[in-house]
């Protein structure tokens, strides 16, 4: 059974990074296209909003099954 505590540990671990690369490419849409300082185009703003929303919907899903996984093994 070592062999699978050792496969969930790599895969929370995989869990984790893409928590924090979902994090870090919302931040980036967020600074760049919704930033009040900056002349973005209307129609870009509005092609952002739905690749947000998946990246959102991701995040979720990523970090709802990091608590799952987490609890089981911790």
């Amino acid at each position: 059974m070592s062999g699978d505590g050792y496969e969930v540990a790599q895969y929370l671990e995989l869990l984790e990074k893409t928590v924090r690369d979902i994090d870090a490419i919302l931040s980036e849409y967020e600074n760049e296209v919704n930033h009040p300082n900056k002349s973005v185009p209307s129609e870009i703003r509005f092609d952002a909003v739905p690749i947000v929303k998946k990246l959102r919907e991701a995040q979720k899903e990523a970090r709802l099954s990091l608590s799952v996984l987490s609890s089981r093994t911790g």
